[in-house]
C-alpha cells in the first residue's frame, strides 16, 4: 500500500511539473511571437535595406526567437540553477513549490496536458504527413524522370521546375516547361535551382515550418511570405552574377506567364521552385541599384548568444508572472 501511494505521489509530482512546464513554455512562446509580430512591420523597412540572403536569414532568426527563447527561459525557470538567486526575492505562495510555480488543480493539470498533447500531436501529424509524402514523391519522381547531368526531366505537360530534398537535393523540370524555354532560360533556371541546393533552402523552409507550429496562419503569413521572397531573391541575385540581372528578370517574367496559377501535388513549404512567385518583388530587388550589396555572413552563434541573453532576462518576469496567474 505504501509503495503504491509513493508511486502515485511520484507520478503526480512529474505530472505537475510536465503540465506546468508545457503551459509556461507554450504561453511564453505565443506571447513572444505576438511581440515579434507586432514590431515586425517596423523591422521590415530595415530588412529591405539588407541583401536578400542576409534578410532571409534574419527573418528565419526572428521566427526562431520566440520558440527558442521561450523554451530556454522556461527550462531555466524550472531548473535547480534558480537556487542561485536567479529570481529576485519575494514571497512564495503555496503553489511555488521549491521555487517552481506549479499547477495544483487536477482539472487544470489534465486540461493543460490534454490540450497541449492534442494540439501538438495534431500539428506534428500534419507536418510529418507532408514530410513523408514529399520524401515518397521525390523518390517516385526520380524513377519517372529522365536523368540528366544535374537534373531530371519529367514527362508531364504542366510547366514546372522545382528542387526537392533537404540534405541532398534533386532538381526537376517538366517537358511542358522545357519546350517553351530557350537555352538561356534553362541555364538560368538550373543555376537558380543549384543555388537553392547550395544554400539548403528546403531545410530552412522545413525549419520555419516547425518554428510556427502553434501559430495561426493569419499571424504567420508575413514571415512566411517574406522568407519565401528573400529566399528566392537571394538565388536570383546569385544567378544574376553569371547571367546578368536583366536576363534573369526576363526569364522570371517568362516563367511566371508559363507557370500554372495553382498546383497541389506537393506542399510549397517543403520545396523550392522557379515558379514566378513573388515576381514583382523579386524583379524589383534584381533591378534596383542596391543589388550590388554583398551578402553578410550568417552568424548563428551571435543569434544564439542573443537568444540566450534574452532568455536569462525573461526568467524573473516569467516566474513572477506565472506565480501571479496561479494566485
Amino acid at each position: 500500500m505504501g509503495s503504491t501511494t509513493m508511486g502515485v505521489d511520484v507520478l503526480m509530482h512529474y505530472t505537475r511539473h510536465a503540465s506546468s512546464f508545457a503551459a509556461t513554455w507554450l504561453g511564453c512562446w505565443f506571447l513572444l511571437y505576438l511581440v515579434v509580430w507586432a514590431v515586425y512591420p517596423g523591422l521590415r523597412r530595415l530588412l529591405s535595406n539588407l541583401h536578400p540572403a542576409t534578410a532571409s536569414s534574419t527573418v528565419l532568426a526572428l521566427m526562431a526567437l520566440p520558440f527558442v527563447t521561450s523554451l530556454v527561459a522556461t527550462a531555466l525557470v524550472f531548473s535547480p540553477l534558480l537556487q542561485q538567486n536567479w529570481i529576485t526575492n519575494h514571497y512564495h505562495s503555496a503553489d511555488c513549490e521549491n521555487r517552481f510555480p506549479l499547477l495544483r488543480n487536477g482539472a487544470a493539470i489534465a486540461g493543460v496536458l490534454g490540450a497541449t498533447g492534442l494540439a501538438l500531436t495534431a500539428m506534428l501529424m500534419r507536418f510529418c504527413s507532408q514530410l513523408f509524402y514529399s520524401l515518397k514523391l521525390e523518390a517516385k519522381l526520380a524513377l519517372l524522370g529522365e536523368r540528366h547531368e544535374q537534373w531530371y526531366l519529367l514527362p508531364h505537360k504542366e510547366r514546372l521546375v522545382f528542387t526537392m530534398g533537404w540534405l541532398k537535393n534533386s532538381i526537376f523540370i517538366t517537358e511542358g516547361l522545357l519546350k517553351h524555354c530557350e537555352r538561356r532560360d534553362v541555364d538560368i533556371i538550373l543555376e537558380h535551382e543549384r543555388e537553392h541546393a547550395r544554400r539548403k533552402d528546403n531545410l530552412r523552409l522545413l525549419a520555419s515550418k516547425i518554428l510556427i507550429l502553434i501559430v495561426p496562419r493569419f499571424l504567420s503569413r508575413r514571415f512566411t511570405d517574406d522568407l519565401q521572397l528573400y529566399t528566392e531573391a537571394a538565388c536570383d541575385l546569385s544567378t544574376a552574377k553569371k547571367h546578368g540581372a536583366l536576363n534573369v528578370a526576363e526569364t522570371l517574367l517568362r516563367i511566371q506567364r508559363l507557370a500554372p496559377r495553382s498546383f497541389n501535388f506537393f506542399s510549397k513549404t517543403l520545396v523550392s521552385g522557379f515558379n514566378g512567385s513573388e515576381v514583382e518583388g523579386r524583379v524589383l530587388l534584381l533591378l534596383q541599384d542596391k543589388t550590388t550589396r554583398r551578402a553578410g555572413r550568417f552568424r548563428p552563434l551571435l543569434y544564439a548568444a542573443g537568444m540566450l541573453i534574452l532568455a536569462i532576462v525573461l526568467v524573473d518576469p516569467i516566474h513572477h508572472g506565472v506565480e501571479w496567474l496561479l494566485e
